[in-house]
């Protein structure tokens, strides 16, 4: 089973926030048994690729779309499975495998809210604000039809396309039905992640969750149900998501400083070392 981790990191000018993500996501990759692919700047677009230039022309006035294209030469590689991590996610040195979890057919992501009502991705502790991320809320304010009745059978509410898992198949699947031009689909979320909602929903993808806890904003506001409960802040992936970049280079440095031990790679010296 051959796998890849892509991550997406194109600007004009680099972020110093990188120079900490970065690290941590190519030795989660090494110890998962992934090859790790870098797009770090637009000519890596490969044009020969079918979906390639509606790609190209959508992120012209929406960048986030450009991780479509992971999936677009996902398909066309070597590899079996593939996963996606945003450059702006630190991983834990003993991060756990989503590979590991991920079922055939299916795509494996986030949602912004765990099974007990925390919003562990989201900044907000609104619990209105909060609401308005759910499916039931979107269906019932939009006109969504029968792709909005399968989200909502399938999800509590919007996934986060900055970490996921899917195979061939379902990537697939997935392009079979990407069609010129790339609209927003807004009412599914926010931009590549609600094309992606829209075309899962569409196809009748099986949806599958990764654990809410694992997959967490460390720079979010608790909710009331969390301050009422026991925390258990076991978090492999954080994402400093819904921040602006000097915001995202300022926090990503200091928890990596603050929390150098969990992110640091262990090495383990067996037998003796000659001088």
């Amino acid at each position: 089973m051959k796998k890849v981790i892509y991550t997406f990191a194109i600007y004009e000018n680099n972020p110093s926030f990188l120079s900490f993500t970065l690290p941590t996501i190519i030795a989660y990759a090494r110890s998962v048994g992934a090859d790790f692919k870098l797009i770090s700047n637009k000519s890596q677009i490969d044009p020969r690729y079918p979906r390639s230039e509606i790609i190209r022309e959508k992120i012209k006035d929406a960048p986030h779309f450009s991780k479509l294209y992971a999936l677009e030469e996902f398909v066309y590689s070597g590899y079996d499975q593939m996963m996606l991590i945003d450059d702006d996610i630190l991983v834990r040195n003993s991060g756990l495998d989503l590979f590991s979890l991920y079922k055939p057919g299916g795509f494996l992501a986030s949602q912004h809210i765990g099974e007990n009502g925390v919003p562990y991705l989201s900044l907000f502790e609104s619990e209105e604000k909060n609401q308005k991320l759910q499916i039931n809320y979107i269906n019932k304010n939009s006109d969504t039809g029968e792709k909005g009745e399968y989200l909502e059978s399938q999800l509590r509410n919007i996934i986060n396309s900055g970490l996921y898992v899917t195979d061939k198949m379902t990537a697939n699947h997935l392009l079979s039905s990407f069609k010129a031009p790339i609209g927003d689909y807004s009412k599914f979320g926010w931009y590549d992640q609600g094309y992606i909602m829209d075309r899962l929903a569409e196809l009748k993808v099986p949806i599958q969750e990764i654990p809410p806890v694992t997959h967490a904003n460390p720079c979010r506001i608790p909710c009331d149900k969390e301050k009422k409960s026991i925390k258990d802040r076991n978090t492999d992936f954080y994402h400093f998501n819904g921040l602006n970049t000097d915001q995202k280079n300022t926090l990503i440095k200091e928890f990596y400083l603050q929390n150098f031990d969990i992110f640091s790679i262990p090495v383990v010296v067996v037998g003796k070392i000659e001088n």
